[in-house]
């Protein structure tokens, strides 16, 4: 299998708790998810200054231009109207849980962005857990936080970030 995710040891200690990670696909198909990042706000605007997020919905791999279901998850509108862009890659596609959120894909490529028919592309974290949690075992770092699939429900941001 083959994606794009990498992890990093920062060089000190942080208070920020980390997002939690699946423990299995179940998240993988929540039908609304959301994407942060400081990218584009549009395909030819300026990177944003400011951490934003967008809720996008989940998208059936085989449909629109979602093919790639094995490592990949897709999120976003048929229409287009909203969509990560350029400058977010890298960054992280979260679902809900009742309590809080679950790292479910992380920003991979997309054809432009929130182009109708086309949603953006994203690694999907349930297919990598053990090489995760191996490549963050090896740098010293805590053990991961799973979380089991439960009801989604709508939450706020994890964090402060306005939408886009």
């Amino acid at each position: 299998m083959e994606s794009d995710w990498a992890v990093l040891k920062l060089p000190r200690a942080t208070t920020v708790t980390p997002v939690a990670l699946p423990a299995s696909s179940s998240f993988d198909t929540a039908p609304l998810m959301r994407t942060l990042g400081w990218g584009r706000t549009g395909e030819t605007a300026q990177s944003s200054p400011i951490l934003r997020y967008v809720d996008v919905p989940s998208v059936r791999p085989g449909t629109m231009d979602c093919v790639f279901g094995e490592v990949e998850l897709c999120a976003g509108f048929p229409e287009g109207t909203k969509d990560s862009c350029q400058g977010d890659s890298g960054g992280p596609l979260v679902a809900p849980t009742t309590a809080s959120w679950v790292q479910v894909g992380i920003v991979s490529w997309g054809e432009g962005c929130a182009r109708p028919g086309f949603p953006g592309h994203y690694a999907k974290v349930s297919a990598f857990i053990v090489p995760l949690a191996q490549a963050i075992a090896q740098l010293g770092g805590q053990p991961v936080t799973t979380v089991d699939g439960s009801a989604p429900s709508r939450r706020g941001a994890p964090g402060s970030a306005p939408s886009t």
